[in-house]
């Protein structure tokens, strides 16, 4: 029971520790734009469509 705990808080303190403030900045693509436009959203959409049914 004793290594029970342990092994239970060890996992509990390694679960809590991992976390970062940082994490969220794993998610950004640095290759996207931040403000697409509408016309060329339009496009791309309309190409990629034509190019996937051919």
């Amino acid at each position: 029971m004793k290594n029970y705990k342990i092994y239970l808080l060890s996992i509990l303190t390694l679960a809590v520790s991992s976390c970062s403030k940082e994490l969220d900045k794993v998610n950004i693509n640095p290759n996207a734009t931040e403000n697409a436009q509408p016309d060329y959203l339009l496009t791309g959409a309309i190409k990629n469509t034509t190019d996937a049914y051919w």
